[in-house]
């Protein structure tokens, strides 16, 4: 999607992707923003640099300048006040729109190898350069990442400092969206459509996002396509385990232990075969056992926000949204 709205520009908007996933530091995090605006291709994009611009450019200590972009020589550089002092500068055309893949993975980062303080740090200069009134005409900030920023945010006790942002939330396909998305995949992998097939495909799937629709049209043979091949396809699949370890191992990395052992014993029965969910009172039960019930909400929130599980037919009963992480989970993790 985003690569879709970087090649296809709203007239009068600029849309460049960056991903800072590696960055572990607030310094790291705007050196990755200052190299990539000051790449040839993007300047070629914008049309105009204006003479401060390039002053400020070329301030840093420009080792190479070649058809990769920039390479800077090894200093201190304080590159927030640089990428500020670049944006000032800048007389441009159209507004940029700086993607920005993977930031709550960038502040989870700066939490683990630097400090609170630091991530905190982060989130304070990201709200000012979005709130300055000139800086704010030049550019406009999306922020996108695997994991939720909201949850990341509110275990540091600072959600004022994103809560100037407009939360985009993206459903699952409906079954008419992914009869469309299929229609193309089955094209792209040369596979015979099969109209029973495909909807065999979806009641099992259940949560229609297009990583798991993908992922097992994948394992599909190419002819003489059976309900019975879906289901080989998805037991396949489960042996992928890169395909669904960061749903544990986010866990880990998210939570502290007592949190972790509580999401992990309630993913545990949410994910029992005959069962399948987990009912509000249940849930709390564990929390009192882990003696995290003071934290319940915060963590409920995660599993919820991340993808892990929704209360949508009943309030009172939590269940897995997707079918397959949860046969994952009850194979690999609560067994």
């Amino acid at each position: 999607m985003l690569y879709h709205l970087r090649d296809n520009p709203q007239e009068g908007f600029f849309p460049t992707y960056v991903i800072t996933e590696a960055a572990d530091s607030l310094n790291e995090f705007y050196r990755k923003l200052y190299s990539h605006l000051t790449q040839e291709d993007i300047f070629s994009g914008l049309k105009k640099l204006t003479t401060k611009a390039q002053q400020s450019i070329k301030k840093i200590k420009i080792e190479e300048i070649g058809t990769k972009g920039v390479k800077f020589a090894a200093a201190e550089i304080n590159y927030l006040e640089e990428f500020t002092r670049l944006i000032r500068n800048l007389e441009l055309d159209r507004k940029i729109v700086l993607m920005i893949d993977e930031f709550p993975q960038t502040l989870e980062n700066i939490l683990e190898y630097k400090s609170k303080q630091e991530a905190i740090q982060l989130l304070q200069t990201q709200r000012e350069l979005r709130i300055d009134p000139e800086i704010k005409k030049k550019l406009l900030f999306i922020y996108v990442g695997s994991i939720g920023l909201e949850n990341v945010v509110s275990r540091i006790d600072s959600t004022k400092h994103i809560n100037d942002l407009a939360k985009v939330t993206l459903p699952a396909l409906t079954r008419e969206q992914a009869l469309e998305f299929i229609d193309e995949t089955f094209t792209d992998h040369q596979l015979a459509k099969c109209p029973d097939v495909i909807s065999y495909l979806f009641d099992s799937i259940e949560w229609l996002i297009p990583f798991y629709l993908r992922a097992v049209v994948e394992e599909l043979p190419t002819t003489d396509l059976t309900t019975a091949h879906v289901d080989t396809a998805i037991d396949e699949l489960l042996e992928c385990r890169n395909h669904f370890e960061h749903w544990h191992s986010r866990l880990r990395t998210a939570l502290n232990k007592d949190e972790y052992l509580f999401a992990k014993a309630l993913l545990n029965l949410a994910s029992t075969p005959k069962k399948q969910h987990i009912s509000s009172a249940e849930i709390t039960d564990l929390a009192v056992q882990h003696k995290v019930l003071d934290h319940q909400t915060e963590v409920m929130g995660m599993l919820k926000h991340d993808g892990y599980l929704n209360n949508h037919e009943n309030p009172q009963e939590y269940s897995f949204n997707s079918p397959i992480v949860r046969l994952w989970w009850w194979r690999n993790i609560a067994n």
